[in-house]
């Protein structure tokens, strides 16, 4: 079974998928200059990312999360987009 989760948005209420869409966000913001990158944050240990999502999830899910944790072969990786835009005045 494959759960997808979507951390920014359970605990931080970020918009899904906005860090593909900020380029373009920023150059219709009138910004000249847009550098993106991403970087990821990793753990060989996702019982304990599992555990604070479950938090948020229903029992059913947050039981099929933390059985997935668990496995020895697990492993939990979230992008993060970074932007970087310049606006000369």
């Amino acid at each position: 079974m494959e759960i997808a989760i979507n951390i920014g948005e359970l605990l931080f209420g970020f918009t899904d998928n906005i860090g593909r869409k900020l380029p373009r966000l920023l150059r219709t913001a009138g910004f000249n200059t847009v550098r993106f990158s991403a970087t990821y944050d990793c753990s060989q240990f996702p019982s304990l990312i599992a555990d604070v999502l479950a938090l948020k999830l229903d029992d059913a899910d947050a039981t099929a999360l933390r059985s997935w944790s668990i496995d020895p072969d697990a492993f939990f990786a979230q992008a993060w987009c970074e932007v970087l835009g310049e606006k000369r005045g």
